[in-house]
C-alpha cells in the first residue's frame, strides 16, 4: 500500500504540470493572435462627376470599402469605363443584378460587377426611357421588396417606376409631386428612404436631410437633418447594407470652386443624423491614378433591398438577410471564432482537463 501511494504522487504531479503547461500555452496563443477583422461593407459607385484627366478613370465603376474609403476600379480587357457618360444611379434587384440609370442618354442599363461595363436592358442602346434627352433629370433609384424599380428625378422633383424589361419610365403622381429635390432612394423592408440634394444650380440646400417616401399616394416625410458631420455636397448615393444600416456617399465636386473627395457617411434612420466615416481614395494598385482622391461619386449600391419581410415576422431574428446572388459577386468569407470565443473555449478545455485529472487522481488513490 505504501509503495503504491509513493508511485502515484509523482504521476499526479507530472500530469498536473502537463495540464497547466498546455492551458498556459493555449491562452498565450489566443491572447497573442491578432483580432479578427470585421468583414468590410463593400458597395459599388460610379464617379459620373469625376475630375480625372484620363477618360477611362471617369464614369467608371468602383468597388468601395465603406469603412476605409479605399476604392478599386472595376474593368476588363474590353474597356475601362462603363461605356456611358453620366451613370448617376445604381441599385441591385432582389436577384442580385445591378442596374443603372444614365442621365446623358436617358438609358436604363445593367452593370457587370466584375467587368464594370454597362449594357442597355433592351434596344436601343441609347435612350430607352421614353423621356426627352433634355433637360437633365438627376436620377436616383431603388428596388423595393416587391422588385419594383423606383426612379426619382431631383430636377423635376418627380417619382417614376421603371420597366426593367424595356427601360421605359412611367411617372407616379403628378410632375413635381415630391416637392423636394431628392438625390437617391434606398429600401429597407417595406420602407423607402431618401436623401436630398446638398447643392443645386439654385444654390445650397438650407439643411440636407433624410426623408421617408410614400408611393401611393406619392408623398415625402422629412425625418430629420443629417447634421454637422456631413460636409457640403451636391448630390449623393444612398443604400442599406444587409444588416439594415443606412450608408451614403456624397459628391463634393465643385464645392465653392474646389473639388473634394467624396464623403462616406452612416445615417440613423430614426433621427436622420449622420456620422462621418471616411473620404474616398483610389487604391494604391491602380495603374493610372493610384492613391489619388476619388472625386464625383453620385451613386451607391451595396446589395438587394435589405431585410425584406422583417416587419411581417413576429420573430425579428427570422427575418431574411439580403445577400447578393449574382454570379459575379464576391463569395462570402468563411466565418471564424472571435478571440473572446476562443478564450472561452480554452477555459472550457481547461476545466475538462482539471476534471480528467481529478478522475485520474481518484482512480490512483489507494483508498
Amino acid at each position: 500500500m505504501i509503495n503504491k501511494v509513493a508511485t502515484t504522487v509523482p504521476q499526479r504531479l507530472d500530469a498536473l504540470r502537463q495540464a497547466i503547461a498546455a492551458a498556459l500555452l493555449a491562452v498565450a496563443v489566443v491572447l497573442s493572435a491578432p483580432a479578427a477583422a470585421a468583414d468590410p461593407v463593400v458597395g459599388f459607385s460610379v464617379n459620373s462627376s469625376g475630375n480625372f484627366v484620363a477618360n477611362q478613370e471617369v464614369n467608371a465603376l468602383w468597388r468601395l470599402n465603406l469603412q476605409t474609403g479605399i476604392a478599386t476600379r472595376v474593368f476588363d480587357a474590353v474597356r475601362d469605363d462603363t461605356g456611358y457618360l453620366d451613370l448617376e444611379a445604381l441599385a441591385f434587384d432582389r436577384q442580385g443584378r445591378l442596374f443603372g440609370a444614365d442621365d446623358e442618354s436617358k438609358t436604363l442599363v445593367r452593370v457587370g460587377t466584375s467587368s464594370g461595363r454597362a449594357v442597355t436592358v433592351s434596344p436601343p442602346e441609347q435612350s430607352n426611357m421614353g423621356v426627352p434627352l433634355s433637360p437633365p433629370l438627376d436620377f436616383g433609384m431603388t428596388f423595393t421588396c416587391d422588385d419594383q424599380l423606383l426612379v426619382v428625378s431631383a430636377t423635376e422633383q418627380s417619382l417614376f417606376e421603371a420597366d426593367i424589361q424595356t427601360g421605359t419610365l412611367n411617372r407616379l403622381g403628378a410632375a413635381g409631386a415630391l416637392g423636394v429635390a431628392l438625390a437617391d432612394l434606398a429600401t429597407r423592408d417595406e420602407v423607402i428612404y431618401a436623401i436630398d440634394m446638398g447643392q443645386t444650380a439654385a444654390g445650397p440646400t438650407a439643411e440636407p436631410a433624410l426623408y421617408r417616401l410614400s408611393v401611393n399616394p406619392v408623398a415625402v416625410e422629412r425625418i430629420g437633418p443629417l447634421g454637422a458631420a456631413v460636409l457640403p455636397y451636391r448630390s449623393a448615393g444612398l443604400a442599406f447594407d444587409e444588416q439594415g444600416q443606412l450608408w451614403a456617399v456624397t459628391n463634393r465636386r465643385n464645392i465653392n470652386n474646389q473639388d473634394f473627395p467624396s464623403q462616406i457617411i452612416r445615417i440613423d434612420t430614426e433621427t436622420g443624423t449622420a456620422q462621418a466615416v471616411a473620404e474616398t481614395q483610389v487604391a494604391n494598385d491602380d495603374a493610372v491614378v493610384a492613391g489619388q482622391p476619388l472625386v464625383g461619386l453620385e451613386s451607391l449600391a451595396i446589395g438587394p433591398p435589405a431585410l425584406c419581410g422583417a416587419s411581417n415576422d413576429p420573430n425579428p431574428s427570422n427575418a431574411p438577410v439580403a445577400s447578393p446572388r449574382s454570379s459575379d459577386w464576391d463569395a462570402s468569407p468563411i466565418p471564424a471564432l472571435s478571440p473572446p470565443m476562443l478564450l472561452l473555449l480554452t477555459l472550457l478545455l481547461g476545466i475538462l482537463g482539471a476534471l480528467a485529472l481529478n478522475m485520474q487522481r481518484r482512480q490512483g488513490d489507494p483508498s
